[in-house]
């Protein structure tokens, strides 16, 4: 009874493992095709963004508020802020207190703060062109009236 009892248990063991050696492959060919997909979208964006924001008249530098400080931070070689889920007043109060004068919106749509529904309409955000390369990327910059 006992030695039926080890082939069950190994048998289990077996199917456990055949359930999860795919999904672990799965999950981390799916991670590696998000992760190329990402370094593609930052490496398009660090080309053109630089000379749109200089176009905008953006001082090199300043930080920018965006929904991917991390990796925009990184390619760009300046310092990100994370844009808040928040209103235009707070968004511009962050801007104040760092001196932003632009925000970049990596992933449209991807979740409420980069949506902008609540912000993107207000008279002090002034849509710019990123030009080519900055895929679905908008920008934004702050009018000097509201700095």
């Amino acid at each position: 009874m006992a030695r039926l009892a080890a082939l069950e248990c190994l048998a289990c063991q077996a199917a456990l493992l055949g359930l999860t050696i795919p999904l672990a492959l799965y999950q981390l060919l799916g991670a590696g095709n998000q992760t190329r997909a990402g370094q593609a979208t930052f490496a398009g964006l660090s080309q053109a963004l630089p000379a749109a924001l200089e176009a905008a008249g953006v001082t090199p530098g300043t930080p920018l508020i965006t929904d991917r400080p991390i990796w925009l931070s990184s390619s760009l070689g300046r310092p990100g802020l994370a844009l808040p889920d928040e209103p235009a007043t707070d968004i511009l109060g962050l801007a104040r207190r760092f001196g932003a004068q632009a925000i970049v919106v990596v992933e449209p749509g991807s979740d409420a703060r980069s949506s902008g529904p609540a912000w993107a309409g207000d008279a002090c955000f002034r849509p710019i062109a990123l030009g080519v390369g900055a895929s679905q990327a908008a920008g934004f910059v702050i009018s000097e009236a509201c700095r």
